[in-house]
């Protein structure tokens, strides 16, 4: 995680892509979700391009070679799409304050399309008593209500107690920063029974002790050659039960 006594703020218009970096971290990246990860996709483009580098010395040549240079690396393409909607972003905010009055062609290479993992009713079970068997219950539970609501990992984390109104269940913090509700079923209400005493719902819980649980988990199933079998693939479960039932998806 980005420190801010690391940090070096700009002063003035940027005029090199350190400075650049600096300022677009400060403005435009610094309060969002993805702040973490955005830092550590601009400092990986910072070093590549050169931190001294003038930012209208950046060019498609430049660019393609830093591409290269990643793919050498082997960075798989979608990685490298990462660290490029970074620079597009920094190119497109050195516009918007008058560092470049052009930006370069930032081309996205293409990405494969994956194979969209679900779990059925069985491997649902299989996951949870696996997690329960482990000691992770609070987990098992996790992925039964990621499941019921199609909720993705960390919007199913940051859910609170008042989120839950009548027979709904309504998030403000989503990928799109569009509130989105679902309705709460009969197995989250029985969930949150007993989990009623945590100051959150998911206070005992984190994203380095989900990814344990479900590495455990994986390794137990024999899953481990499956790249598709992720926590994520919880919510593409809710979405086909959803479409199974011929239920359109709230986006």
């Amino acid at each position: 995680k980005p420190k801010q006594g690391n940090f070096r703020r700009t002063t003035g218009t940027p005029e090199t892509i350190g400075e650049l970096f600096n300022y677009t971290y400060e403005h435009y990246w610094k309060h969002n979700k993805s702040a973490d990860t955005a830092y550590i996709n601009g400092c990986i483009v910072e070093s590549m391009l050169g931190e001294n580098t003038l930012i209208r010395n950046v060019d498609a040549d430049r660019i393609n070679t830093m591409i290269s240079r990643f793919m050498d690396q082997g960075n798989s393409n979608s990685t490298i799409n990462r660290k490029l909607s970074c620079l597009s972003k920094m190119l497109n905010v050195a516009i918007d304050i008058g560092s470049i009055n052009n930006k370069p062609k930032v081309r996205k290479l293409k990405e494969p399309i994956g194979r969209i993992r679900w779990f059925n009713v069985e491997e649902e079970k299989k996951i949870t008593d696996a997690m329960v068997h482990f000691g992770f219950r609070e987990y098992a539970f996790f992925v039964m209500f990621m499941c019921d609501t199609g909720f993705r990992v960390m919007e199913a984390m940051n859910v609170e107690w008042s989120d839950f109104q009548g027979n709904m269940i309504t998030i403000d913090k989503t990928k799109n920063d569009e509130p989105r509700s679902v309705p709460i079923t009969q197995r989250v209400r029985e969930m949150m029974i007993i989990l009623k005493d945590n100051k959150t719902p998911w206070i005992n819980l984190n994203r380095s002790g989900l990814r344990q649980a479900w590495d455990r988990v994986r390794s137990h199933l024999d899953m481990d050659n499956d790249k598709n079998f992720v926590p994520h693939a919880c919510r593409h479960t809710y979405i086909s039960r959803l479409a199974q039932s011929g239920t359109p998806f709230p986006v």
